[in-house]
């Protein structure tokens, strides 16, 4: 008796097995990478105000603004793992970032941007701009 059920039980189980083998399925693609344009070729322009004070200028460019609603500039100073907000919600591809901390010889500043769709999706993230100011 014992020998038929652990033999019924190996048949069932090769049963299952075998029968549960379907070619494997291919995963969809994450639309909110591709519906939403990443943002390239970020750019920084540093430069001083009038009173001496450094600023400097980000611009970025996207293959099309058709689903674009803003984007989001994230900056951190020397740590590029610390990342704050600068711009929310900003609608232009140039921002002037005037708000530099205090230095006495170089100071490295980071910067990202991300796009935030028509529908509320937020794309991939740029690569990092790293941005060297020397006093």
């Amino acid at each position: 008796m014992k020998m038929k059920i652990k033999f019924y039980i190996a048949v069932l189980m090769a049963i299952l097995i075998l029968s549960s083998c379907n070619e494997p399925e291919t995963l969809p693609t994450a639309t909110h990478y591709t519906r939403v344009p990443r943002p390239e070729s970020l750019t920084s322009v540093v430069d001083t105000t009038v009173t001496g004070k450094y600023r400097v200028m980000v611009s970025w460019q996207v293959q099309s603004m058709d689903n674009v609603k803003d984007f989001n500039l994230l900056r951190t100073f020397d740590n590029p793992a610390d990342f704050t907000t600068v711009a929310l919600n900003y609608t232009n591809t140039t921002y002037v970032d005037s708000s530099m901390k205090s230095f006495i010889d170089t100071l490295l500043v980071f910067y990202y941007v991300t796009a935030k769709g028509k529908d509320n999706f937020i794309g991939q993230n740029s690569d990092t701009l790293k941005v060297t100011i020397i006093n």
